[in-house]
């Protein structure tokens, strides 16, 4: 059998899909008659792989359900159990519209689930599903509600006490700029990355010793996790949620739009939306920490390129934006 990282995403995906199935049947979701299975759609395999679930029989048939395969390695139970406390608490204390978890009928939210030819097995979780619709060209009244949800969740955040078993991790330096995975990034950029990276080192540990700038965030929030419906902006995937400085938010929102002739509007937009909720932090840093991300995300998506195919086609693209917003912060080398 072929070793999984040398698969196509056809085959990888394949190769998850009987992952899947192995975990519906431990959340009671397939039942022991394999004629009648959930219908599995594959919605992504980028950090964790993820489906969308339509249950024919059972207690959710006529449901619709999103079940996610956790990449191994990237988070651990407790992590993930931390995730979910989050979300909970999200919706009791501040009425928002957040994923939730089911359990197996036994009583857990998080399961390992294996199948033939994966490297190791998978935690799996399993959520409800939420209706809404991703805004794919973005205007200022989306940007807007992107800035005053940025700023419930972090004063959520500040005001929450998480129980004793919380456990999330910080995006800070080390982790956004693995020392590790240094050596896949283009050779000839390392020293324009390695300003990059100590410019921003240098304010994110200035951040990180105020409450009012430093905090529990979201970490990933852009518009492919966000939903609107029905007037309601819904925030979704969690995954990346940990310790940050709060500009972090901001500066991750306004990532995609560093070269949209309509950046100015979309930024007043975001903050004047955060500002509603909350006093905006310094700005000083926030284009810095959007050149931070975006090398974070070259980072990132250069390991996840060594077992997965799908990142191949679109590093080029993550590769080239992340010199370009390290030129901005630290400036083009002389010809």
């Amino acid at each position: 059998m072929r070793d999984f990282a040398t698969l196509t995403p056809r085959g990888q995906t394949r190769r998850l899909r009987a992952l899947a199935r192995d975990a519906l049947r431990q959340f009671g979701v397939d039942p022991p008659d394999p004629r009648q299975p959930a219908r599995l759609s594959l919605l992504g395999n980028w950090e964790n792989a993820t489906f969308k679930v339509e249950p024919l029989t059972g207690p959710f048939a006529g449901q619709r359900l999103l079940l996610r395969l956790h990449r191994p390695g990237h988070q651990r139970r407790d992590t993930i159990a931390s995730e979910l406390l989050w979300l909970d608490a999200l919706r009791r204390d501040a009425g928002l519209q957040v994923q939730r978890p089911i359990a197996t009928p036994d009583g857990r939210a998080i399961i390992e689930a294996d199948a033939p030819g994966l490297p190791a097995p998978r935690l799996c979780t399993l959520m409800h599903w939420i209706d809404g619709r991703f805004a794919r060209k973005a205007r200022p009244h989306h940007l807007h509600q992107v800035g005053a949800l940025t700023a419930i969740l972090h004063n959520h955040a500040q005001a929450w006490t998480p129980p004793p078993a919380f456990v999330r991790d910080r995006w800070d330096p080390p982790r956004l700029f693995d020392p590790v995975l240094w050596n896949l990034l283009p050779l000839e950029h390392r020293p324009l990355f390695q300003s990059l990276a100590e410019r921003a080192t240098e304010a994110m540990e200035q951040l990180a010793q105020d409450p009012q700038t430093f905090g529990l965030i979201h970490a990933d929030l852009h518009m492919g996790n966000v939903l609107f419906h029905e007037g309601l902006i819904i925030p979704i995937d969690f995954d990346d949620c940990g310790f940050a400085p709060h500009l972090y938010d901001l500066a991750t929102s306004l990532t995609a739009y560093r070269l949209n002739p309509h950046l100015p509007a979309l930024r007043e937009a975001l903050l004047a939306g955060y500002a509603r909720h909350r006093a905006l932090p310094d700005l000083q840093h926030l284009d810095l920490l959007g050149a931070a991300r975006r090398l974070s995300l070259l980072i990132w998506s250069s390991s996840r390129a060594l077992d997965n195919p799908a990142f191949l086609p679109i590093l080029p693209k993550i590769t080239a934006a992340a010199i370009s917003a390290a030129q901005d912060i630290i400036g083009r080398p002389s010809p």
